[in-house]
């Protein structure tokens, strides 16, 4: 791939992100944990790791620039990026299984560590709104990952499907 065009990708991929975060904010930040993750992993699948690496550390400190509260989510995001591609390969169901009890773990701790260091009470409202029950609080961040991560899945193999598509007509074709 050519400069100009994995900095045109990387440009894309940045705006894209920045453009997510303005949308969906407060109530349907969750949008967010969808679609950002899809972006990266996406545009940047045909990038080195060197490349990546230096796409995700611009992205992250723009949007901390930008928008301070999605400076743990931002991190989580990234991984889950770089964890997308290797779940779309790999079709085994504990393997996702897994992938999706790391997410709903780690979805916690960044909304936690969100709590602490910018004095919001996410999980103390959504702890409350279940009427202090744990175990529903527990199911509410699996199920939350889960359904992350199946839309995800799904949407990965859309997309892979029709760059298959594409580019075998383009063989076809040229």
């Amino acid at each position: 791939m050519t400069n100009t065009r994995s900095i045109t990708i990387s440009a894309l991929a940045i705006g894209l992100v920045l453009a997510s975060f303005t949308v969906f904010r407060h109530t349907t930040n969750l949008m967010n944990a969808i679609i950002v993750p899809l972006i990266l992993a996406v545009l940047l699948f045909h990038l080195s790791t060197k490349q990546k690496i230096l796409v995700y550390a611009t992205t992250y400190f723009v949007v901390i620039l930008l928008f301070p509260v999605q400076l743990v989510f931002m991190l989580l995001y990234i991984v889950l990026a770089s964890r997308l591609s290797y779940l779309m390969h790999n079709q085994s169901v504990l393997i996702w299984i897994g992938h999706a009890l790391l997410f709903a773990i780690v979805l916690f701790i960044a909304t936690y560590l969100t709590e602490i260091i910018f004095l919001l009470h996410i999980n103390r409202f959504i702890f409350n709104m279940l009427q202090r029950n744990v175990l529903l609080f527990v199911s509410f961040y699996l199920i939350e990952s889960v359904l992350i991560l199946l839309f995800q899945t799904v949407m990965m193999k859309q997309i892979n499907k029709r760059m298959k598509l594409k580019k075998a007509l383009s063989q076809m074709l040229g």
